[in-house]
């Protein structure tokens, strides 16, 4: 059976013959064997992220903000988007939009668009229950839809229907205090400020192409993009809107102590501590992250363009998409199944 930690973190190694029980992935998978190198774990309250470092993808990335325009919606449930550039654009997994006094919308999965193209989602979900009026074109701020609801949402992948995550979203308002309505914006705007905090307690190191993200120590979303312009375009959405209120959930119930030390003589005796105990946590998160069995139940291939596939994986705890050239990692969102709303 294929391990996915193995095909993650380790050097590429030609005598290795794993395999997913397919073929639409084979081998293990390259560059990302200086994941962790170099990079400290940061933390704050209960979430702590470990920084993934590596070199770009080769080719031409199109980043959310840098080409990608949304352009419109076609009757509830249905949105598109066009690649302004003249590189390959990759929607976001779980990408979506709220505006004021309109239907705001998150897409299913993540995709590709090819230079100039323009493609219609008509699996896209809407996450206002009772809200109408449709979203505007000019406004480009996004968010990625919060942990709890992503298991729910990529599960409904293959089924339109604009309605299919309202129920998970009344559920998931009601852990917020809310009535149940199935609005989301009921959690992400009410508590965007409380939100945004995450964003200032943790920050982006030189060449970070992704991160793995835990709540209470307990690895819960490993994301990565093609490139550090990449990452930094949806750094804020995922901190913010995906993990953050997990990690706010969490911080109700959950106090972390501050990262201190008792004073030695000189500063640098105190740095000196300091930085041995970061290392010695960062290597009880890649334990935790190691110590997962990563074995992969499920992959299927969503769609291909050129030498580019994306896959939906699937191992006993984590979920998500994945986008790989050949043996090549280009960009993954992964979530740790079981935080359903």
């Amino acid at each position: 059976m294929f391990n996915m930690y193995n095909w993650l973190v380790h050097k590429q190694n030609d005598s290795v013959q794993d395999k997913f029980s397919s073929t639409v992935l084979t081998g293990p998978l390259t560059p990302l064997n200086t994941l962790f190198a170099n990079a400290q774990p940061q933390r704050a309250g209960a979430m702590s992220i470990l920084p993934i470092i590596g070199p770009s993808c080769d080719g031409r990335w199109t980043s959310p903000y840098s080409g990608l325009k949304f352009t419109g919606v076609h009757g509830y449930g249905s949105v598109s988007f066009h690649n302004d550039s003249d590189g390959t654009a990759i929607l976001p997994m779980h990408m979506g939009y709220i505006q004021d006094g309109a239907q705001n919308h998150a897409i299913s999965t993540a995709a590709m668009l090819a230079k100039g193209e323009s493609r219609r989602f008509d699996n896209a979900r809407c996450v206002q229950a009772s809200q109408g009026g449709y979203l505007k074109t000019q406004e480009q701020w996004f968010f990625i839809l919060p942990l709890a609801l992503r298991e729910e949402m990529l599960d409904k992948r293959k089924i339109t229907g604009c309605g299919e995550l309202w129920g998970a979203i009344g559920r998931y308002g009601r852990r917020f205090g809310s009535s149940g309505r199935g609005h989301l914006d009921d959690v992400i705007c009410k508590y965007r400020a409380s939100f945004n905090e995450y964003e200032k307690e943790f920050e982006l190191c030189p060449n970070q192409r992704g991160a793995v993200f835990f709540i209470n120590d307990v690895p819960v979303g490993i994301e990565i993009g093609p490139t550090p312009e990449y990452f930094k375009d949806i750094w804020s959405s995922l901190i913010c809107f995906c993990y953050g209120p997990s990690a706010w959930e969490a911080e109700r119930d959950f106090s972390k102590p501050s990262e201190t030390v008792k004073r030695d003589s000189t500063l640098e005796e105190t740095r000196q501590k300091l930085l041995a105990r970061r290392l010695e946590y960062s290597g009880e998160l890649t334990s935790r992250l190691a110590g997962l069995d990563w074995t992969v139940v499920e992959n299927l291939e969503e769609e291909k363009f050129l030498e580019l596939s994306l896959s939906t994986i699937r191992t006993s705890c984590f979920y998500g998409q994945m986008i790989h050239r050949e043996n090549k990692l280009i960009y993954a969102s992964l979530f740790r199944t079981g935080m359903n709303a």
